[in-house]
């Protein structure tokens, strides 16, 4: 292992730590995803760590440690995006549900004797 590789990682790895952090407190992030892309920056800081395990469970697996040294962020990467997938989900039953309620409403207003101002329709494919 170069030593090199251990400066880098412990660089890139508290860069992204204090950036993530920063996104936190300044309430852009989520607990949710900060907790997330927290955990994926240890997970560079724990890249020596990863190297000298990959190396051993290589030898273990009877495989190159290129294949787990890839594997391991190609998981997470997974994890992540599925993560995301689920919160896109929500956020679109969320609106679909927002705009029943919206026409809804707009429906009864006229009936109550409400205006409604400033409403116009668009379509959508939610």
């Amino acid at each position: 292992m170069n030593i090199a590789h251990v400066i880098f990682a412990t660089i890139f790895g508290l860069i992204f730590l204090i950036a993530i952090r920063s996104l936190s407190v300044k309430g852009k992030l989520t607990m949710r995803y900060t907790l997330g892309w927290l955990s994926i920056g240890f997970f560079v800081l724990g890249y020596p760590i990863l190297l000298i395990a990959s190396k051993r469970l290589g030898r273990i697996l009877v495989v190159q440690p290129s294949v787990i040294l890839l594997g391991v962020p190609l998981v997470i990467v997974g994890v992540v995006c599925i993560q995301l997938s689920i919160t896109v989900s929500g956020l679109t039953e969320q609106v679909r549900t927002l705009g029943e309620n919206v026409a809804h409403l707009s429906q009864l207003a006229p009936e109550k004797g409400l205006r409604v101002e400033n409403f116009e329709t668009t379509e959508t494919d939610i």
